[in-house]
């Protein structure tokens, strides 16, 4: 069989520092971004207006060498942006609504070819009603990876469950995995001890939406995944030797390697070590992404890719 190819659907937008710097970024660029990095050639499926910053999304594309085909450009709705604050280190995020990769139309989507394709995408991308119909189209791909991504007051709890059932993959992070259980008065009464408690969660949260491996990050506690053989594979995370800049991105660099090693056969444990040095490195820089080609050179040559 031959290499998967990777297509991925989803926002482009600019982070807005405190410091009143922009960062080009969203979750299906900054991860497009990353696989370009490594030599990957990710169709990007989004939006942007017929704006500046729109130009500068389109021109920072080009110059990295990603393909800017499927990139429809709205006259009529701006390039997304997003005002990025911190609380207690931590990225808080208000995004505007009613931007341009809010209508993203299935022009781009019909034609194209997703057999032995890996397709990426996130759940803030479904919170309007256009872009969400143009992803529908993509639904019945059985190998998709879904990263959700819970920002209020942009998800709906029917809605992201819908986009998960029966998802090759789903990354969700730790506090993500609590507010999608359902209501405990529902629910009969069962005994897990506290070490235990959250996987037990995932397990069942996992069997009940039909996924095939279920990512879940926990932060400063590493990831783990619950895979379709039904086996466990928690990473750690690696020390970092250099000072956290920011963790804005920080998923989104995980989420990338772990596409990047589904798309090139190697073993879970593998791929979740990659993801998690990468990430962990990322986290030293400013932004969610680099134009340093070096870096994706140094992780490709510590990988022997």
């Amino acid at each position: 069989m031959s290499k998967a190819s990777i297509l991925i659907f989803g926002e482009v937008l600019f982070d807005c520092f405190p410091d009143e710097s922009l960062v080009l970024g969203g979750a299906p660029f900054n991860v497009a971004w990353h696989l370009r990095g490594f030599g990957e050639q990710p169709r990007l499926i989004s939006a942007v207006g017929n704006d500046v910053l729109g130009k500068d999304v389109l021109r920072s594309m080009e110059d990295w060498g990603l393909d800017t085909r499927f990139i429809q450009t709205k006259t009529d709705h701006a390039t997304g942006a997003v005002t990025v604050s911190f609380e207690d280190g931590e990225p808080r995020y208000d995004i505007k609504p009613s931007v341009a990769w809010d209508y993203i139309d299935d022009r781009d989507v019909a034609g194209i070819d997703t057999d032995n394709a890996l397709v990426y995408h996130g759940s803030l991308v479904a919170r309007n009603d256009d872009s969400a119909a143009t992803l529908k189209q993509l639904a019945h791909h059985n190998k998709k990876f879904i990263d959700v991504n819970l920002r209020p007051p942009w998800w709906q709890m029917e809605q992201v469950k819908e986009l998960i059932q029966q998802a090759y993959l789903v990354k969700v992070n730790f506090d993500e995995l609590q507010q999608l259980q359902p209501d405990s008065s529902d629910q009969p009464a069962v005994e897990y001890s506290p070490q235990a408690d959250w996987e037990a969660q995932a397990v069942a949260f996992k069997e009940a939406h039909d996924i095939a491996n279920l990512l879940i990050t926990r932060g400063k506690e590493g990831a783990t995944i619950f895979t379709g053989l039904g086996e466990c594979y928690p990473v750690s995370v690696p020390e970092i030797q250099a000072s956290v800049v920011d963790t804005v991105g920080a998923g989104d660099a995980f989420a990338s390697v772990v596409m990047l090693g589904i798309v090139n056969d190697w073993d879970w444990p593998v791929i979740l070590g990659r993801a998690q040095q990468f990430a962990g490195y990322m986290v030293t820089q400013r932004g969610a992404t680099t134009k340093n080609v070096s870096i994706y050179d140094d992780f490709a040559h510590l990988w022997s890719l």
